[in-house]
């Protein structure tokens, strides 16, 4: 409808925006079916929701004011629930100071090895969780370079 090329789609999300960007890459009932997403970009990721409610000052501050308390609600929220190998191409993304963020990183990748899904990942160092939106865009940022070459790879079906 949208005139979409579904093999050049790629989703990207910063913080609660990668969450959503991986949710709908690895929870099919949110896309239709016809809709692949050939790439996913998650910058610095909220991957479990389950795990930023067992830190009481980041669910009061962050999850309380848009979910019920609710564990069952955070299960199904959760992108890292939903991992399967899916054939979108996928570059994971933190900061150096990241609020322990660089967690659903690193589990993100091992789940999605443990499906033997490849997944490229990265750290920009001297970067904390809100600068790194900050400088995306800007021509001397390292993130900017790499997500520009990552959509460029998966546009032209490379690696």
């Amino acid at each position: 409808e949208l005139g979409l090329d579904g093999a050049r789609l790629v989703l990207a999300g910063h913080s609660a925006g990668a969450h959503l960007a991986a949710l709908l890459t690895f929870d099919a009932s949110w896309l239709p079916a016809e809709v692949e997403v050939a790439g996913l970009v998650g910058l610095s990721g909220v991957y479990s929701l389950e795990a930023v409610a067992s830190r009481r000052w980041m669910r009061a501050n962050l999850l309380d004011a848009a979910f019920p308390h609710d564990p069952e609600v955070y299960r199904t929220g959760s992108p890292l629930n939903y991992v399967r190998a899916v054939p979108a191409r996928i570059w994971l993304s933190n900061v150096e100071v990241d609020w322990g963020l660089y967690r659903h990183t690193a589990w993100m990748r091992e789940a999605l090895e443990a499906v033997g899904k490849e997944v490229e990942t990265s750290t920009q160092p001297e970067r904390h969780h809100l600068d790194q939106m900050e400088h995306l865009g800007r021509a001397d940022d390292e993130t900017t370079r790499r997500f520009v070459e990552f959509c460029r790879r998966v546009a032209e079906g490379s690696s």
